[in-house]
């Protein structure tokens, strides 16, 4: 995988912690699976791997991360978020919280959106509906949306 553009809060994942622009593209090092897809976030990013797991890195000052951390406020190299382990994930989704999208057709939320501080992914209060596609913000506002499998949007955050 391969970044490049803002790291001042260490989104790039290059174990190097700095404030600047990085106009090179660089090769991220430090996930051990090929990686499936990435979601760049406002001050975060998510890698996920083709066996499932989610790396994260970047801020985690809202808990962006999913790690419950209080000595670190961001991530300079990819870190696995462990608490993911025990869903099979599909998506991920970065933007000012993050989100995933699980098999059971579930959505999690984690990092301080306008609907509350969630600092480990919870899965989003929807009793009965299954959901097949999600999207979130990418800037400094908190919404997001989502599709169930019967053609229903859902939205929540701000407003």
């Amino acid at each position: 995988m391969y970044t490049c553009g803002d790291n001042s809060e260490g989104q790039l994942g290059l174990a190097v912690d700095y404030k600047t622009f990085n106009d090179k593209v660089s090769i991220v090092t430090g996930i051990m699976d090929r990686v499936l897809s990435v979601s760049a976030g406002y001050r975060h990013t998510l890698i996920l791997t083709e066996r499932g797991s989610v790396y994260g890195m970047g801020s985690n000052r809202r808990s962006e991360m999913g790690i419950i951390n209080n000595n670190a406020s961001k991530f300079i190299a990819p870190v696995k978020i462990p608490s993911l382990d025990m869903f099979h994930i599909l998506n991920v989704k970065a933007g000012s919280f993050s989100a995933a999208l699980t098999s059971d057709q579930e959505i999690l939320v984690w990092g301080t959106g306008e609907f509350g501080k969630i600092q480990i992914p919870t899965k989003f209060s929807a009793e009965s509906i299954k959901f097949k596609d999600l999207s979130i913000s990418k800037g400094k506002d908190s919404f997001g949306a989502a599709v169930d499998v019967d053609g229903f949007l859902y939205s929540w955050g701000d407003n």
